[in-house]
């Protein structure tokens, strides 16, 4: 999905998606044994773009095709870097503003964003670390304590200076997860598998306001129409759905003492 931008009124058949995947797979001389089905691509397209990309049919009623909406098909370059070191490949790329290059060895070149809000009194950063392991380049947004790593089948075929652009282009334009906050008094301790800290917004005039965040472990990073991603919606789903039986629980026992008391 590399190969592909949000772009308003655009329009791209789904099934030329899916093609232009099966092409690329072909192209990698069977390194790549992942394949992309209608289904599996509708994920891929919610994760990145939420509600901003939208599923729609067009044509004729006899020649309709499924297609997306708002989403545009990039030409990849022509170039080949193959042959070239990561550094030096990377050393094209053109960073946005606010984001600092950082190698940390010859295979591993991360990109860092100080981000305007903290946890726990630390200020958080996001990170593109981009990674090479033989022929393999693998990308790994990380976040508040939190990773995700981009699909291969997201990548593409595009060069991976471009690739790099790509995601800078839907760090910009997405949304981050908020995580979730509980009332007073109340807690995860039965949900142990989170990552939480006191938020503060370092933008906002006020210092002294912070509040206590909730994220799921696997936090996918960036956010759906509601402010989280999935895997935290999951989460206070559960911890809501455990409340309640806990709550039920109690009443039981409650009404059920009393009626022994009388």
């Amino acid at each position: 999905m590399a190969n592909y931008v949000y772009e308003e009124g655009a329009i791209t058949a789904i099934s030329d998606i899916v093609q232009h995947a099966e092409e690329d797979k072909e192209n990698q001389s069977g390194n790549c044994d992942c394949s992309l089905g209608f289904s599996s691509l509708g994920r891929i397209v919610r994760d990145l773009w939420g509600d901003k990309v939208k599923n729609a049919k067009r044509g004729a009623r006899a020649h309709r095709r499924h297609v997306y909406l708002n989403l545009k098909q990039i030409q990849p370059s022509e170039e080949s870097d193959d042959n070239h070191s990561l550094s030096l490949e990377l050393s094209k790329i053109r960073l946005p503003e606010n984001w600092t290059r950082v190698e940390d060895n010859a295979n591993t070149i991360s990109f860092v964003r100080l981000e305007k809000w903290s946890l726990d009194n630390r200020r958080v950063s996001t990170t593109v670390a981009v990674s090479q392991t033989d022929n393999n380049t693998f990308i790994t947004i990380r976040t508040h304590g939190c990773e995700t790593e981009v699909p291969n089948v997201v990548l593409g075929s595009m060069p991976l200076a471009k690739q790099i652009g790509a995601v800078f282009h839907h760090i910009d334009n997405s949304s981050f997860c908020g995580g979730f906050c509980l009332s007073e008094g109340e807690s995860l301790l039965a949900l142990a598998d989170c990552v939480k800290g006191s938020y503060r917004d370092l933008s906002a005039e006020s210092i002294e306001q912070q509040e206590v965040v909730y994220f799921s472990s696997s936090c996918k990073i960036f956010s759906s129409h509601d402010g989280r991603c999935s895997e935290c919606k999951n989460l206070l789903r559960s911890r809501n759905i455990k409340r309640q039986i806990k709550k039920n629980v109690q009443a039981f026992i409650c009404t059920a003492t009393g009626e022994r008391k009388t």
